[in-house]
């Protein structure tokens, strides 16, 4: 219900989050150096994206997302595609806005990544190949499957993932 339109995780949305995490840094009390930013499924997605456009992020973690539209669209689920095509549209220059596998060497924070083996709607080789990506250009990424797991990591699974991963990004002594 949000004012804007519609756009998929596009850059309508990504500005958005972006003016959300500077809203946060201008307040006294938030240590701008320390913000982690996280999404699930679309959220990651748009977190991905917004990654690559925030270079101050202290950590990102994503869980379930689309990293690459040109190899995930069509998608498993009609719907999906019917909300892309009406959305964002097909074309090369709208799913490079919103694939940040094609923007990997921008992302500067620490990752972690969560994905399903058996998730129906995002296939598992769309992380694996975002996580490549990561390590080719150098990032710091730290990949977590989880077997006979569909789109839906349960919650308790993923905390055991990312409490040690934000310890270790936001919580370790300033250099």
């Amino acid at each position: 219900n949000s004012a804007g339109p519609p756009d998929f995780c596009g850059p309508l949305t990504q500005d958005a989050v972006l003016l959300a995490l500077e809203h946060l840094r201008a307040k006294h009390f938030v240590d701008g150096d320390r913000i982690a930013l996280s999404g699930y499924s679309r959220g990651a997605t748009v977190a991905a994206m917004v990654a690559t456009r925030d270079p101050k992020l202290a950590a990102v973690v994503l869980g379930a997302g689309a990293y690459d539209f040109f190899s995930w669209y069509p998608t498993p689920l009609r719907g999906i595609d019917a909300n892309i095509r009406m959305e964002a549209g097909t074309s090369a220059a709208a799913f490079r806005d919103r694939s940040a596998l094609h923007h990997a060497q921008k992302i500067r924070a620490p990752v972690l990544l969560l994905h399903g083996e058996a998730d129906g709607r995002i296939p598992v080789e769309q992380v694996r190949a975002f996580a490549a990506a990561l390590q080719a250009h150098g990032g710091d990424v730290t990949l977590k499957t989880f077997p006979n797991t569909g789109h839906g990591i349960p919650p308790g699974a993923q905390w055991r993932e990312v409490s040690p991963f934000l310890e270790r990004t936001l919580l370790a002594p300033k250099q």
